[in-house]
């Protein structure tokens, strides 16, 4: 499964459209979860990645005219309070429930079980759907979370 927008918070729409530099030679996929490298470029993010910008609208491949380049991509940038529904590795896991911070297993699934020593806790969960392994989640794009 992939990534995708269930509900903004903001004005009534329904996605925030940016545009930003890839990282040059990165294979990007639609609906993954973005962040930016050190040198603020666009790349997918990992289980230790800290922050998000939102969700790639864009897909790149190594067979692109533009996997070389740092050309713009684009994707939904993710504001305070807007919801994502995303796939968890195991949704029945004791003690993942709404309101808990989680790292990623990789840019499209969420890590239920508790977050260890150098992983950042990338979602906030919303709401929990056991019988599908989904979660309805809102994503931490800066500082403002406990990220070890």
């Amino acid at each position: 499964m992939s990534v995708s927008r269930y509900r903004s918070a903001s004005d009534g729409r329904s996605m925030d459209i940016n545009h930003g530099a890839k990282k040059a030679s990165q294979v990007i996929a639609l609906n993954e979860l973005l962040t930016r490298d050190s040198n603020g470029l666009l790349i997918p993010a990992v289980t230790t990645s800290l922050t998000t910008v939102g969700v790639s609208l864009s897909t790149v491949l190594a067979t692109d005219d533009n996997y070389t380049s740092t050309d713009d991509i684009q994707y939904d940038a993710a504001k305070d309070g807007d919801e994502f529904i995303m796939a968890v590795d195991d949704a029945g896991t004791v003690g993942f429930v709404a309101g808990v911070e989680r790292a990623i297993v990789d840019s499209k699934t969420i890590q239920a079980a508790a977050a260890g020593a150098g992983e950042g806790r990338l979602v906030r969960v919303v709401k929990v759907l056991t019988d599908d392994d989904l979660a309805v989640v809102t994503l931490v794009t800066n500082a403002d979370s406990d990220n070890t």
